[in-house]
């Protein structure tokens, strides 16, 4: 992949669900998509939350396509009227739904029996590709548009999280290896207020714009910085980044590690 680290993949979160946007629960998929994405080295622009709304989630679609690599959804992939995920994204692609045998059969094995108002999650939009999901009922769905790719996933944690470990992170992870390298810093600083740690190292920050930094206000305070780079690129950034922390602040204790 020519795609260097330092424009690594940006993607955007879509979470689907009225009992959210009422405030009925809490959202944990979120967080936890964007933690794994951010860990494999996909940079997560955006977060959006919108209801069980078909105008509303094609214009979150829209957009998100439009300034993302990767778009991710969670939520409305059940069988029921307010679960218009699938319809709202054939219709911002211009795709129509097809009954898919392979989601179907992926149906099948799940509930052990005959498939009844089941049938509604194996209706997709033509060309796209069922995801097995070994913890629920409803397939997650990938869709390729143009260079962009989409994946819906369900609206419960347990099987966001399997869908997301089984397909969506090994499809990044074999578009990013052969570029891909992470390092993560952890500095004990040996200053005592959070905000002169934040002065003391704003050039440094400006000087290392794609390097992520985040102070944390215990004394001595730390500071962690994650680094994304070329294979061959991440020591000398990790070592550069390093020299000019140290010249810009006093330093207890490094910690620093990488995955090659």
């Amino acid at each position: 992949m020519a795609r260097d680290l330092m424009n690594s993949l940006k993607a955007s979160i879509i979470v689907i669900g009225t009992e959210l946007t009422k405030g009925l629960i809490q959202d944990v998929n979120a967080y936890q998509l964007a933690k794994e994405l951010t860990y494999i080295g996909v940079k997560v622009s955006r977060i959006i939350i919108v209801p069980d709304d078909k105008e509303e989630i094609e214009w979150a679609l829209k957009k998100c396509l439009e300034l993302s690599d990767v778009v991710i959804t969670t939520g409305g992939l059940g069988f029921t009227e307010d679960d218009v995920t699938i319809e709202a994204a054939a219709s911002t692609l211009g795709l129509s739904l097809k009954l898919n045998t392979e989601a179907l059969e992926m149906i099948k094995s799940r509930i052990g029996g005959e498939v009844k108002w089941e049938v509604k999650a194996a209706y997709l939009p033509i060309g796209s590709k069922p995801l097995y999901n070994r913890a629920g009922i409803s397939p997650g769905v990938y869709v390729k548009v143009n260079d962009k790719h989409l994946f819906l996933l369900p609206g419960v944690p347990i099987e966001v999280a399997a869908i997301f470990q089984d397909h969506v992170k090994p499809f990044l992870e074999a578009m990013l290896r052969q570029s891909v390298s992470r390092a993560t810093i952890v500095v004990e600083t040996m200053h005592e207020v959070e905000a002169e740690v934040d002065e003391k190292i704003r050039q440094v920050k400006a000087k290392y714009p794609l390097a992520y930094f985040k102070t944390h206000a215990v004394k001595p305070v730390k500071l962690v910085i994650t680094v994304a780079a070329n294979r061959k690129d991440v020591e000398r950034l990790v070592n550069e980044i390093l020299n000019d922390l140290k010249l810009a602040i006093n330093i207890g204790s490094i910690e620093v590690e990488a995955s090659l």
